[in-house]
């Protein structure tokens, strides 16, 4: 019997015919991967604003060289927000960067998404966060 080749098996068609598209996963296990990769990269804090009359919000961040993996990572959580590059303006020698950053409504969505493959410094994080948040809006109110 002859075994498969390994470009089939991953990239189908032989690497789909060399350009090396990656075969779909399905939607639960790209949402486990957007955990796995939540928990290894990205943060969940809070956003201070100063300005009079505005309370804090949570944020969630992950910055990368690469675009593929945060557009990935947009698309499992189903987040069509913008993807932004860092300016290089200050350090013309530094890499871009490529940032996510997601407002309030975002982030407690997200969360919501990725809470059951999260790890459990990333779940404290959140809830340390979280917890923060509601004290300065409960103090306003």
């Amino acid at each position: 019997m002859m075994r498969p080749r390994l470009l089939d098996l991953f990239c189908g068609a032989g690497g789909a015919a060399m350009g090396w598209v990656r075969a779909p996963m399905p939607m639960r296990m790209e949402v486990s991967w957007a955990a796995g990769f939540f928990d290894g990269e990205g943060y969940v804090g809070v956003r201070r604003d100063k300005r009079a009359g505005r309370n804090p919000t949570l944020q969630i961040g992950i910055e990368q060289v690469r675009l593929e993996p945060l557009v990935r990572f947009a698309k499992a959580v189903q987040w069509d927000g913008n993807i932004l590059l860092r300016p290089t303006k200050r350090a013309p020698e530094r890499q871009k960067i490529h940032r996510l950053i997601m407002g309030h409504e975002d982030t407690v969505q997200t969360m919501m998404f990725l809470w059951p493959y999260l790890c459990e410094p990333k779940q404290e994080q959140f809830l340390k966060a979280a917890k923060e948040v509601d004290d300065a809006t409960s103090k306003v109110a």
